[in-house]
């Protein structure tokens, strides 16, 4: 799922959940639009579900109205009807909440600049990736990093802001070791073209960072960043490797 589908879904869910009246086939459909967009959209998902099968046992009619003032409890029957329905409004709430918070985490611009700040050595070229990703896409790709013959190589970014579908390593990468990073599938351009050096470009991004010290050979995928202009087209594969060889 791509950032212009992800943003058509959210903003479509908006439309649906502004109405003041729901039924099943309607909550159906706002569930298709939202699924898989959010893991915490999900479990609105399903609280919000159950809330309404709940409704649909002891009321009459698929509508179901959302303004609570104007439901009657003449009668012990309408009384349990608002109470399943009020209950339903808390979940119908907070999935509106959730929406809004995702929408807004899509479109906020967190800083880049506190991201780059730490993005130093061989780890710095994973780091900027993540910090390139200017939209959320929740679809991540797998890169195992692995340390050959270098010292460990210690994670030391912490980010500003949480983004879905991205983890780094968060443990020390000794000789001989292995990381794993899932980043959304981005492409990017790594120019190695200038000693000891890695120019990194592509949305929105343009950084230069070194190698921290010399004799570190880079390898994406086999092939070496070290001296050359290389696309990094992490959409191509579900699993990357990322091979950091010192001499």
């Amino acid at each position: 799922m791509d950032a212009k589908a992800i943003e058509k879904r959210l903003f479509a869910a908006q439309q649906i959940l502004q109405n003041q009246t729901v039924s099943k086939e309607t909550f159906y459909a706002l569930r298709t639009l939202l699924h898989g967009v959010h893991p915490k959209i999900d479990l609105h998902l399903a609280s919000a579900g159950k809330a309404l099968t709940h409704i649909e046992k002891i009321q009459r009619g698929d509508v179901i109205a959302l303004t609570i003032e104007s439901l009657p409890e003449d009668t012990v029957e309408n009384k349990k009807r608002k109470k399943a329905i009020i209950f339903f409004l808390k979940f119908w709430n907070d999935l509106k909440g959730e929406v809004k918070r995702v929408q807004a985490e899509f479109h906020g611009n967190f800083s880049i600049g506190k991201i780059i700040a730490g993005a130093k050595g061989p780890l710095g070229l994973i780091t900027l990736i993540a910090a390139g990703v200017a939209a959320l896409q929740l679809t991540s790709v797998e890169i195992r990093i692995k340390n050959s013959g270098c010292e460990t190589i210690h994670p030391v970014v912490s980010f500003p802001v949480k983004i879905p579908g991205l983890t780094l390593p968060d443990t020390p990468i000794p000789s001989g070791g292995e990381g794993v990073a899932k980043l959304p599938p981005l492409t990017l351009t790594a120019d190695g073209t200038k000693p000891n050096a890695i120019h990194l470009t592509g949305y929105g991004i343009s950084y230069n960072f070194t190698l921290g010290t010399s004799g570190i050979s880079l390898f994406f995928d086999g092939q070496p960043l070290n001296g050359n202009k290389t696309t990094l087209a992490l959409g191509s594969s579900k699993e990357h490797e990322l091979l950091i060889e010192c001499r």
